[in-house]
């Protein structure tokens, strides 16, 4: 990951902006992050602790770290990822590594499972991502038999679009899945044009209460999205 941590003057001003009063829910809820490329759960982990202060309701955080698999883009060496790459930057034209996203899906819906069984209502369960766990997220998201609370998509894409309208489950549907979606305009590593087409790719099949944000900035995370995050929370 490459994340810009924002100075704490800054951050606790930017989460004042995003909520004037404390979140209060009755329900628990639970989010499920997921890194990227080479990077693990407790990377991120910081992210909770940067929210937690500003939500007073019992949120359940899980940043589980992705398998140890080959990577052709890292010369087939094995490294956390939770499917395989075979170039950077992604574009309009990368191949999607369709058997490696099934089994990350799959592991995404059994957490979202754990804390269905834990006691937390399926519509109390955010999905989100940087990255590839953006792209991974995305999916598991749409494709959950149950209706969620909304993905998370930063810096990400949406993958296997030949093939994408066939994982939207119509519990996503009706109504559609808030989808928080943040890219850099300078992005090298997940092109900021492929990010816009997820957004109209989202959009053109009924996905449409999508809250887009850009920062001019590249592969990583803009001070302000801890922020954008609370409030879509």
């Amino acid at each position: 990951r490459r994340c810009a941590t924002a100075p704490a003057a800054l951050l606790a001003q930017l989460l004042v902006l995003a909520c004037n009063t404390v979140v209060t829910m009755a329900a628990p809820a639970a989010v499920i992050w997921l890194h990227g490329l080479g990077d693990s759960g407790a990377g991120w982990s910081d992210l909770e602790g940067q929210l937690r202060p500003h939500i007073k309701h019992v949120t359940h955080w899980r940043f589980p770290d992705a398998p140890h698999l080959p990577v052709t883009l890292n010369g087939g060496y094995r490294m956390p990822a939770w499917f395989d790459l075979d170039e950077l930057p992604v574009v309009e034209t990368t191949k999607d590594d369709e058997p490696g996203f099934a089994a990350a899906i799959k592991t995404v819906h059994k957490l979202c499972a754990e804390a269905e069984a834990a006691g937390i209502p399926s519509h109390r369960i955010v999905v989100g991502g940087f990255s590839q766990g953006a792209a991974t997220a995305l999916l598991a998201a749409l494709s959950y038999p149950r209706r969620l609370g909304g993905a998370v998509v930063f810096s990400g894409w949406l993958a296997l679009r030949d093939k994408f309208p066939g994982f939207i489950h119509a519990a996503q549907l009706r109504p559609p899945l808030p989808i928080l979606q943040v890219h850099g305009s300078l992005d090298d590593k997940v092109a900021f044009s492929l990010g816009k087409l997820t957004r109209a790719e989202l959009q053109r099949h009924g996905l449409d209460a999508v809250t887009w944000r850009e920062y001019r900035m590249g592969h990583a995370m803009a001070p302000q999205q801890p922020a954008e995050l609370l409030k879509f929370l």
